[in-house]
């Protein structure tokens, strides 16, 4: 996948990293941890999970991507 194609995917779910953030926020803050961390960690996640897609394997990068962010 190039450059541009992944950050194109990347911008396309970007919601689901906030979305990731809010149902865990009550462990992010019991953790005391940084909101722009815990979203940079996702993010990281997220590009890792765009790399590893493999299309004959599934179908959808979305759901993809929402499993290796859980």
């Amino acid at each position: 996948m190039d450059f541009t194609t992944r950050n194109d995917t990347f911008l396309e779910n970007e919601n689901m990293i906030r979305r990731v953030m809010r149902r865990n926020l009550p462990l992010i803050h019991a953790l005391r941890l940084e909101w722009d961390d815990v979203y940079q960690e996702l993010a990281i996640a997220a590009l890792r999970a765009i790399e590893s897609f493999d299309p004959s394997r599934s179908n959808s990068i979305k759901v993809h991507i929402w499993a290796k962010l859980q």
